[in-house]
């Protein structure tokens, strides 16, 4: 029930509750909660995905990686992608290497 309750908080308006629930949800550390953050990266709602990439990094949920890299090559993403480029800061990106160089010679950064 309360990740239920958080996830909502995630998807309403208020940026500053979605950031918090997405927080919460990330340190939740469940198959549940990372489910909801991984969803919620996919999300066709901007905001989602950034608050839910920004919990990534903060949590450096290594699992999310797979994820965000769907989400950075989304054409639908494609002038939206910073927060999530940002998010594999914290992660294990070894095996990314020409995928990162790549993204940062085409992308519009």
């Amino acid at each position: 029930m309360r990740l239920s309750g958080l996830e909502k908080h995630l998807y309403g308006d208020d940026w500053d509750a979605a950031i918090q629930a997405a927080e919460d949800i990330a340190r939740e550390n469940s198959i549940e909660a990372r489910s909801i953050i991984f969803r919620a990266i996919k999300s066709c709602n901007v905001h989602v995905r950034n608050a839910a990439a920004l919990a990534v990094h903060e949590e450096k949920i290594q699992e999310a990686v797979p994820y965000l890299i769907e989400s950075i090559m989304n054409k639908d993403n494609e002038n939206q992608r910073g927060t999530m480029v940002y998010a594999l800061e914290s992660l294990d990106c070894r095996e990314l290497f020409d995928f990162l160089f790549r993204l940062a010679l085409e992308a519009n950064y």
